[in-house]
């Protein structure tokens, strides 16, 4: 984790095989972790990354995979990753 603290990234995403592909893909690179949440219809990736630039490649994959998937949520210098609970 870099000295700024860990920075999460909530994606909505549109395709639920996408969200299983992206999620399963991303839990394998160090210095993320990963997420993956049902509420209702919806389906959420939560990606916490230790770095900036392996953001913005988040960001680059996740909408290279599923196009119609956006960010609802950025928080910067979180002191430990998020962890999700949905029912």
């Amino acid at each position: 984790m870099g000295a700024e603290g860990w920075m999460v990234q909530v994606y909505e995403m549109a395709d639920a095989d996408a969200q299983r592909l992206v999620g399963g893909v991303l839990a394998g690179i160090d210095g993320l972790t990963v997420e993956l949440a049902v509420s209702g219809s919806g389906q959420f990736l939560v990606v916490n990354c230790s770095t900036a630039a392996q953001a913005v490649a988040v960001q680059r994959f996740v909408t290279a995979v599923d196009p119609s998937a956006i960010v609802i949520h950025t928080s910067f210098n979180a002191r430990t990753p998020v962890e999700v609970n949905v029912a």
